[in-house]
């Protein structure tokens, strides 16, 4: 459990800091599905979601306890939702490309590493809440799809922009609107 807990953080950090040589590292070791999800994903999926529910008790002035679980419920809705709704996403603009046979797992990773940003971002949000307006850095995520795509599937410069389009949009908003269709279904939370 403490190596995982260390390998999602310092692959965060070398993704954030070193990305090319981070993607030439993930691109060697080439995982499963099951490893990426159990090893990296469902990791951080786990912070997000305690960050969101302790800090919570340090935020909310009444209610403590409904808002947290409240906090945690939405949280854990959209990230997972969000993360197998991208994915779902990423798969179907894929097969209309290229073989999607091969590619599952290359998708799954390229999909999984460059959620760091979302990962990190709600982590910091959900700690301090004023810091809100940094959701504004979830762009980094474009990178990250554009210089993973480039190394994990092997695409040259001039395919690269769509995939990285596609990609990025779906990381970037498919848990926004989530985690807002979420807050118009439950109202004053």
């Amino acid at each position: 459990m403490r190596h995982k807990i260390k390998y999602i953080f310092t692959a965060a950090w070398d993704l954030v800091f070193s990305t090319k040589q981070t993607w030439s590292h993930v691109e060697k070791e080439m995982k499963s599905v099951r490893e990426i999800r159990s090893g990296y994903v469902f990791p951080w999926i786990a912070v997000c979601v305690l960050t969101s529910f302790v800090s919570s008790f340090f935020v909310s002035d009444t209610n403590l306890f409904e808002k947290a679980f409240l906090n945690f419920i939405i949280t854990s809705a959209a990230l997972v939702g969000g993360y197998f709704l991208t994915i779902k996403i990423c798969r179907r603009y894929f097969a209309k490309e290229y073989p999607l046979d091969e590619n599952i797992v290359k998708i799954e990773t390229v999909v999984a590493y460059s959620f760091t940003t979302i990962f990190l971002l709600e982590v910091i949000t959900s700690v301090f809440p004023s810091l809100f307006f940094l959701q504004i850095l979830s762009i980094h995520a474009a990178y990250l799809v554009w210089e993973g795509s480039g190394v994990v599937f092997g695409i040259e410069e001039d395919k690269k922009g769509n995939i990285a389009l596609v990609f990025a949009l779906a990381i970037i908003f498919v848990p926004v609107l989530i985690n807002r269709a979420i807050h118009w279904m439950l109202p004053n939370v």
